[in-house]
C-alpha cells in the first residue's frame, strides 16, 4: 500500500510548486466494506467479529504508517489517533449491538471512519517530503441534506463553510487534505454521499472554489481473495472503451457523455462542475503526467455503439475494479 500514498505524495508535492491544490482522499482499498461488515455483525450481536474487524482494520493502517517511515513525532501522533478512532468505531458497535440495528445514522458514521484514517495518513506523509499541509474532516466544511447513504450537497452552504476553511490555509500556501465521501447535513450530523462519493466530494470543492480544473486519479488493482490489496500496476489510462486496448484512451470527452459512465465516476460528479464549465481529467496514479482523459463542455462525438453495448454506455477503467486514490481541485492562484 505504501507505493500509492508514496505516489500521491509525489504527485502532490510535483503540483504544489507550481500551483494552489486541494486534495481529496477515499478510504484504502476494502477498508469500507469491512466497516460496513462490522456494523452488520455488530447488529446480529456479534461483536466478536466487529472486533477482529477493529483489530486488522488498525493493523493495516498502522503497517502502512509504519512502512511510509514517517518523522517520529509524527509517526506517535498517528497511532494514537488511530487508537482513539479504533475506539470510537467500537463504541459505535455497542451502540448498534445495544438497538439490535444499524441505523441509516450509524452506518454513515461508522462508515465514514475509512476516509479519517487514510487522509490522516497522507497528511502526516506530506509533511515528511516537506509539504505542508493540514487535515480538513469535510463534515466541517461540506453541507449536506440529511438522507443517509446518499445524501445531497448544498453547494451554497458549502461555498460559505470552505471558504472559511480552506481559503485561509490556501492563502499560507498549505495543502489542505480533505476526506472524501464524507459531510455533514445542518445539525452536523455525519452523512456519507453513496459508494465512490469522493469523486463527488472533489467536484463539489472544485465547484464552490472555483478551481481551474478538477484531476481525479485512479489506478488499476488486483485483490487478493480477502479483498485487500495484491498489487498495483499502471495499467490503462484515462478512460478506455470496453473491448479496446490501452491505446486507445479516449483524450476528450463531454459531460452528457461521462454521466453515463459505469464504475468510472461517481453519477453526479459531473453535475457541480457543467455550470462553471470546469474540466474534469481522468488519469493514473502511477503515470501522472499522461494526459488521461479531459471531460469539458462539448458536443458528444463518440459513437459508443462501436465500443460496448447500448446506453448506458459500458466503459470500464480497467479489467480489474479500480481504487479511487484521490482528487484535487488546482487552481491558478487563490486571492
Amino acid at each position: 500500500m505504501r507505493m500509492l500514498f508514496k505516489s500521491v505524495g509525489k504527485i502532490l508535492k510535483h503540483y504544489k510548486r507550481r500551483e494552489t491544490v486541494v486534495s481529496v482522499f477515499s478510504a484504502m482499498m476494502s477498508v469500507t466494506n469491512r466497516l460496513i461488515s462490522a456494523s452488520e455483525a455488530a447488529a446480529r450481536g456479534d461483536m466478536k467479529q466487529a472486533t477482529t474487524t477493529k483489530n486488522f482494520l488498525f493493523d493495516l493502517h498502522c503497517k502502512t504508517a509504519k512502512e511510509l517511515n514517517l518523522n517520529p513525532i509524527d509517526h506517535v501522533d498517528l497511532v494514537e489517533f488511530l487508537e482513539l478512532s479504533m475506539d470510537d468505531l467500537m463504541a459505535s458497535c455497542e451502540k448498534v449491538a445495544n438497538l439490535g440495528l444499524c441505523t441509516g445514522q450509524h452506518s454513515d458514521y461508522i462508515s465514514s471512519l475509512g476516509e479519517r484514517w487514510s487522509t490522516a495518513i497522507m497528511t502526516k506523509y506530506l509533511r515528511k517530503l516537506d509539504v505542508p499541509s493540514a487535515y480538513v474532516l469535510a463534515s466541517d466544511i461540506l453541507v449536506t441534506d440529511s438522507v443517509a447513504g446518499g445524501a445531497t450537497p448544498d453547494l451554497e452552504l458549502t461555498k460559505q463553510a470552505t471558504t472559511d476553511r480552506l481559503v485561509p490555509l490556501l492563502q499560507e500556501g498549505i495543502l489542505p487534505c480533505v476526506t472524501g465521501f464524507i459531510g455533514a447535513d445542518q445539525s452536523k450530523t455525519i452523512t456519507t454521499l453513496g459508494r465512490g462519493g469522493s469523486d463527488l466530494s472533489a467536484s463539489v470543492l472544485g465547484a464552490v472554489l472555483d478551481a481551474d480544473e478538477v484531476t481525479m486519479y485512479k489506478v488499476e488493482s488486483v485483490a487478493a481473495e480477502d479483498g485487500t490489496l495484491a498489487s498495483w500496476k499502471p495499467g490503462w489510462i484515462g478512460i478506455i472503451p470496453k473491448g479496446s486496448t490501452p491505446t486507445e484512451t479516449i483524450p476528450l470527452m463531454s459531460y452528457v457523455e461521462a454521466t453515463q459512465l459505469k464504475k468510472v465516476l461517481h453519477p453526479s460528479t459531473c453535475y457541480p462542475l457543467m455550470e462553471k464549465e470546469i474540466p474534469l481529467r481522468i488519469t493514473n496514479t502511477l503515470d501522472f503526467l499522461h494526459a488521461g482523459t479531459l471531460i469539458a463542455n462539448k458536443t458528444p462525438q463518440y459513437q459508443w455503439s462501436q465500443f460496448a453495448s447500448p446506453l448506458p454506455v459500458d466503459v470500464k477503467w480497467a479489467s480489474k475494479a479500480a481504487l479511487r486514490a484521490f482528487s484535487t481541485a488546482r487552481f491558478g492562484s487563490i486571492t
